[in-house]
């Protein structure tokens, strides 16, 4: 059961929805909340984990192992850079989660504050629609930097420009609409939503 089906039995005719009904609404409502958040720490897990994976690999072309290492960082910082906006990425979503798990509805089964915290996570999930957004407008500026010092050092031919400047690109605008979709046609309507339900509940206490 999500908000919607908690304000149908909320404004059910004359508001006269067994408790019961509502109780179970509740419960489920909570249940969502716990839901949501279990599924974004999953997600920043696994975030966590294949960058970790990328930054051992990085790390070993870094070491010189008795010979000149393949990443030279004063030769290749705009690649570090280019592997350095992930990572600010994950810091700034872990950072919002935390933040959201120590905000309103995160020990109460109450309605309102339940409510309270589904907004929350509302916004929670709008700031990392824009986070997501401008690490990818971030990939688009280094890009270039990247492309130029592999070709300077040999590391790639002119086979990389394609990719790098018409396949991410593509990719890039595919991902920030998506986005937008996601922030315009699911999260905003459902926090319009929300801050009505809350505002009900607030006049009937």
């Amino acid at each position: 059961m999500n908000s919607a089906d908690f304000e149908r039995a909320w404004r059910s005719p004359g508001n006269t929805a067994p408790p019961a009904v509502l109780a179970a609404a509740r419960d489920r409502l909570f249940a969502d909340l716990r839901r949501r958040q279990r599924a974004r720490r999953l997600f920043l897990a696994l975030v966590f984990g294949a960058l970790t994976l990328l930054s051992a690999r990085v790390a070993l072309a870094l070491w010189p192992r008795g010979g000149t290492p393949t990443i030279h960082p004063a030769r290749d910082w705009a690649s570090l850079l280019f592997l350095a906006v992930p990572w600010t990425g994950f810091a700034l979503l872990a950072r919002q989660m935390r933040r959201h798990e120590r905000g309103p509805g995160q020990a109460s089964e109450a309605i309102g504050d339940t409510v309270r915290g589904l907004l929350d996570e509302n916004a929670t999930a709008r700031a990392g629609l824009r986070v997501t957004a401008g690490l990818l407008g971030a990939t688009l500026l280094l890009l270039p930097l990247v492309v130029r010092q592999l070709r300077a050092t040999g590391k790639a031919g002119d086979e990389i420009l394609w990719p790098a400047f018409l396949g991410w690109p593509l990719v890039a605008g595919a991902l920030l609409a998506a986005l937008w979709w996601q922030e315009r046609f699911r999260l905003r309507p459902r926090r319009r939503q929300l801050e009505a339900l809350l505002r009900d509940l607030e006049r009937a206490d």
